[in-house]
């Protein structure tokens, strides 16, 4: 990190930091992936995003300068101030395309950075229906143990198993695997120092029942002894 971005770990970063982030993939909207002239939706239609919550949003501004500024004179990369449904924010994009970098901020002092696919639009303005509150979450991730220390969610049909998303091919045998999955969810809890206690649930797809009629039809077509 040092060598890379010239950022010290405790000094440019977790000075700001108060302790609680959350790191998401995010697939891009479908009326982005449906434009022609898109040059993200070919190598990859999702996006990471990184959203930390910060004590000292000068501090954090601080360094999101350093990092903007490093881009444009280390990597010659255009740093661009932009908006984005109305709210300012910052965006690197690589001269040939394929990759795009957006920082900003959000409601409750929570900085923002997404890497891949231009996503920004899915944070800001901030959705009225948080992750938490979707059924599929809830009837995934592990209510214990609560208190937690981290919460994991994976919608496995709508990435591995996506095609939007340009993802390098899962062998066969993980791809049988990914087929069968629906949703991973798994939460975290730190008891001290040595011990850790988790609780992981992997919802499985329904497998689909033959009609009456197909039965009935399957039947007849037997012959008798």
């Amino acid at each position: 990190l040092k060598t890379t971005l010239g950022l010290d770990w405790e000094k440019d970063l977790l000075s700001w930091m108060e302790g609680e982030f959350a790191l998401a993939l995010i697939p891009m909207s479908p009326e982005q992936l449906a434009l022609q002239d898109n040059p993200y939706s070919a190598p990859l239609g999702a996006g990471l995003a990184l959203m930390v919550k910060v004590s000292d949003r000068s501090g954090a501004q601080a360094t999101l300068q350093q990092l903007d500024d490093l881009i444009t004179n280390s990597y010659q990369l255009p740093v661009v101030e932009t908006q984005v449904n109305g709210q300012p924010m910052v965006s690197w994009t690589a001269t040939l395309g394929g990759v795009n970098a957006t920082h900003g901020w959000l409601e409750g002092n929570v900085v923002f950075f997404t890497l891949g696919a231009p996503i920004a639009s899915e944070l800001v303005p901030q959705p009225q229906k948080t992750l938490i509150q979707a059924p599929l979450f809830q009837n995934t991730v592990p209510t214990k143990p609560n208190p937690n220390t981290g919460q994991f969610f994976l919608d496995v049909e709508r990435t591995l198993n996506s095609s939007n998303l340009n993802l390098a091919q899962l062998p066969s045998q993980q791809e049988i695997l990914a087929k069968a999955i629906n949703t991973i969810g798994l939460t975290v809890a730190t008891i001290d120092p040595n011990r850790t206690r988790f609780k992981l649930f992997v919802q499985l797809k329904k497998q689909s029942q033959p009609s009456k009629a197909a039965e009935t039809k399957k039947g007849d077509n037997q012959q008798k002894p």
